[in-house]
């Protein structure tokens, strides 16, 4: 499957693309591995361990930085929590170790979203409702650049939110 991911960023470096962003949120295949709500696996790709859950994910990661110029920007999709109950799903927690990794994988920017795999979640939406997510992130990895994302809807909202990221430029 891995080799599915580099044919993929190679047509996307053909067809004259600026970057790449790995989409691993909302549930999606690289979501499924990451989040112990989905990942019922017995091998080195799964069970309770955070290491076996990101191996993959990080493979896939590292094959694709291979593959860009290394001056090409990459950025990852992540989901900041899987709304679910404490043990139960992925949570910031997770994000933040997982964030730890991709910056030395090469990510250069991680783009925070959050929920979508597991009919259980509750997500409280209302607007800015990820922000904290990635302001968490930030204080936690601050060499790496992030995004916030969840009803960001106008202007002002949008500048309130660099309140949370001192010295990004917004």
């Amino acid at each position: 499957m891995t080799n599915a991911f580099v044919a993929a960023t190679k047509r996307a470096l053909e067809a004259g693309v600026d970057f790449i962003e790995i989409h691993g949120a909302h549930g999606y295949l690289l979501h499924s591995f990451v989040s112990p709500a989905t990942n019922t696996r017995n091998d080195e790709y799964g069970g309770k361990s955070l290491e076996n859950r990101l191996r993959w994910p990080i493979e896939v990661t590292r094959a694709i930085r291979k593959t860009i110029p290394s001056t090409m920007p990459l950025l990852y999709r992540i989901s900041g929590t899987d709304w679910l109950p404490e043990g139960q799903g992925w949570d910031i927690h997770q994000t933040i170790e997982f964030a730890k990794r991709l910056v030395e994988e090469g990510v250069d920017l991680l783009d925070i979203s959050s929920g979508g795999n597991h009919k259980d979640q509750k997500i409280p939406s209302a607007p800015g409702f990820q922000v904290p997510l990635a302001a968490a992130v930030k204080k936690a990895v601050p060499n790496l650049l992030v995004g916030a994302v969840g009803l960001i809807t106008n202007g002002q909202q949008a500048n309130e939110v660099c309140f949370f990221f001192p010295g990004e430029v917004c």
